[in-house]
């Protein structure tokens, strides 16, 4: 029987406190109908003990399997029980909500730990590491040598790891990054002719330099200033492609470069790491 069903008994059977009053209510001798057997197992006080012993005789006649009810008959069951049941019942049968949380909440600490970092972070490229120190200084055999050429003003710049470019024989220079130069080493007329150019549309003239390779060997190159997309860079060429042979420089070597003046001219200082 549903709850509305058994709602409807107990409307009818709401003015009728005994078995008493009930058979004062009829004309006729009581005989059990299938709805006693149903009302006598919710509300047996509804019956004597003789009308419930006919209910029990007509169950066991219809062998029909017994009854399951809630209450015992220790419990007696009032209408307000009913209706308190049946909106227990509605409640449980809700869905749970599903809970949001505030644009501004902050998510709790159980959450996975990488929902904790705003998206823009978690879409940052990882911090560039800071450049290698610089040198204590230069070997004694270049200082040696540097005295030797009397030369003065005597710069680190920067450690260079040679890429596949540097040591190429088709690319014939040696790249240096200008925003991984330590110190301004060019004087403001040398920064003047990196600019300048051969003619209206020809390429850029250089400043003329020697470079001192790790094995002390002087070299004459050209210094020259490209500027790339988002930075630009220093390249020394023209006779790289002797110094890279000759003192066996393979891609992923590391050279100290180093700056100094002879007579104010421009000299580089390689030293092999």
């Amino acid at each position: 029987m549903s709850q509305r069903d058994k709602k409807t008994l107990w409307d009818l059977m709401a003015n009728i406190s005994d078995s008493e009053t009930r058979q004062k209510m009829s004309c006729k001798p009581f005989r059990p109908h299938s709805l006693d057997l149903t009302l006598s197992s919710l509300a047996p006080q509804f019956y004597n003990e003789e009308e419930l012993a006919q209910i029990k005789s007509l169950h066991e006649q219809l062998d029909l399997p017994p009854v399951r009810t809630t209450k015992t008959e220790k419990e007696k069951v009032t209408p307000n029980q009913m209706h308190e049941d049946e909106n227990a019942t509605s409640v449980n049968n809700k869905k749970p909500r599903k809970m949001r949380m505030p644009k501004n909440a902050t998510p709790s600490s159980s959450s996975p730990p990488s929902l904790l970092l705003p998206l823009p972070l978690l879409l940052q490229a990882p911090p560039i590491p800071p450049p290698p120190p610089p040198p204590r200084g230069l070997p004694i055999e270049f200082m040696n040598r540097i005295r030797e050429l009397n030369g003065t003003n005597i710069k680190f710049l920067m450690t260079k790891t040679l890429f596949h470019t540097d040591v190429s024989p088709s690319h014939n220079r040696l790249s240096m990054p200008i925003n991984e130069i330590r110190c301004d080493f060019l004087t403001e007329a040398e920064n003047g002719m990196l600019e300048e150019r051969e003619g209206a549309n020809g390429g850029l003239v250089g400043v003329a330099v020697t470079v001192l390779d790790p094995c002390l060997r002087e070299y004459p190159l050209i210094l020259k200033k490209w500027k790339m997309t988002s930075s630009s860079i220093y390249t020394l060429i023209k006779n790289w492609n002797i110094i890279v042979p000759e003192n066996n420089l393979e891609k992923g070597h590391q050279v100290h470069i180093w700056s100094f003046r002879v007579d104010a001219k421009l000299y580089f200082a390689l030293n092999k790491v």
